[in-house]
């Protein structure tokens, strides 16, 4: 799991790709993901963009689901889910929830802010099983530098 970040934002922040960083939303809670340096979010005087895919499991508010799967059911690739932070709203016309835009905060991760969130994480081990086993290692999460962060 990763939010694609705009570089100027992340050099504002001090981010590299491949970091792990926390992103909150107002009132739904936070997710520990990887960042992905790109450009394709928007950056501007009057916005500042970032993107999360919604396709990921096996972590719930940084707690690991794997021993919950039936044994060889285990996802391969894990990431915490974005959907636990997505607004509340709905579109009015549709009937349909809202997941297309929220109020976020991106900050680095550190051991006293998952701590503060209640995320049962150790920032010294924690590792993805898709790290691990080296999977994606091809994937370019820093697009400044044209090399693979992991």
């Amino acid at each position: 799991m990763y939010v694609e970040i705009h570089p100027n934002m992340a050099d504002e922040m001090g981010i590299d790709g491949g970091d792990l960083v926390v992103v909150s939303t107002t009132d739904r809670g936070s997710v520990l993901v990887k960042a992905r340096i790109t450009p394709r979010p928007g950056h501007g005087p009057e916005e500042e963009e970032i993107f999360l895919p919604f396709h990921w499991g096996g972590i719930a508010k940084g707690e690991s689901l794997l021993e919950k799967y039936p044994d060889g059911n285990e996802p391969f690739a894990i990431g915490d889910s974005v959907n636990f932070i997505t607004s509340r709203g709905y579109d009015v016309e549709t009937q349909m929830q809202e997941t297309k835009a929220a109020l976020a905060k991106v900050r680095p991760a550190t051991q006293e802010l998952v701590d503060e969130l209640n995320m049962d994480v150790d920032l010294e081990t924690f590792t993805f099983p898709q790290d691990e086993a080296g999977f994606g290692q091809q994937k370019d999460f820093d697009t400044r530098d044209n090399t693979t962060v992991q």
